[in-house]
């Protein structure tokens, strides 16, 4: 976890890691890659075109419009999952990489958004409700929390009180739950669905 923090405090620290990494590591190899490293240094040294929407954001907007902005960040990391090659990128053989392995690589994704739009990520804040997977700030008043789980942890405690805690916590209304599908997702979706009707 520390391990996980230093690497993300800034894209020199991390560049600085792992080349540290590599140089010290003779036999590693990529495809056994359990935080997804090798492709967090692709996404970040190589051709970012793939990255752009074409969209032109109103981040000073408030939160609604900082909503809409990270929703396309989420959508993004979405797409390349299910449309390009990142889902080979979350697994090894049949067995799925540690999950903060998905959250590295959609970190990576983000802050190629948030470089171009003057927003500020940081992952794991902790703003006393626990750490949150990352928030989403553009000064003070606008704020977006991301909880990333697995289908298979406990997907329904935590869309219904671990971020609202947090979003307590952090003093926003606004708070985006990505929901992995790793399988044995049962009732947990329609389960959450229905939290969203409640009166």
């Amino acid at each position: 976890m520390a391990l996980k923090r230093a690497a993300l405090e800034s894209s020199d620290t991390f560049e600085n890691f792992l080349e540290a990494a590599k140089e010290h590591t003779a036999s590693y190899d990529p495809s056994l890659d359990a935080l997804g490293y090798y492709k967090i240094k692709a996404i970040l040294s190589g051709d970012t075109t793939a990255l752009k929407t074409g969209k032109d954001y109103d981040i000073d907007g408030g939160p609604e419009a900082l909503r809409d902005f990270v929703l396309a960040t989420v959508a993004m990391f979405q797409h390349h999952v299910e449309k390009g090659n990142l889902l080979e990128e979350l697994w090894v053989g049949n067995e799925p990489k540690k999950e903060c392995a998905a959250q590295l690589i959609y970190c990576a994704l983000a802050d190629c958004f948030c470089m171009a739009n003057n927003v500020d990520v940081s992952p794991e804040a902790n703003m006393g409700g626990g750490p949150i997977d990352f928030k989403f700030s553009k000064g003070y008043n606008a704020r977006v929390l991301v909880e990333m789980k697995r289908s298979t942890g406990t997907v329904v405690h935590g869309y219904e009180k671990q971020l609202e805690i947090y979003k307590d916590a952090s003093r926003t209304n606004y708070g985006i739950f990505v929901v992995m599908d790793y399988g044995k997702l049962g009732l947990k979706l329609a389960k959450i669905k229905k939290i969203d009707l409640l009166p």
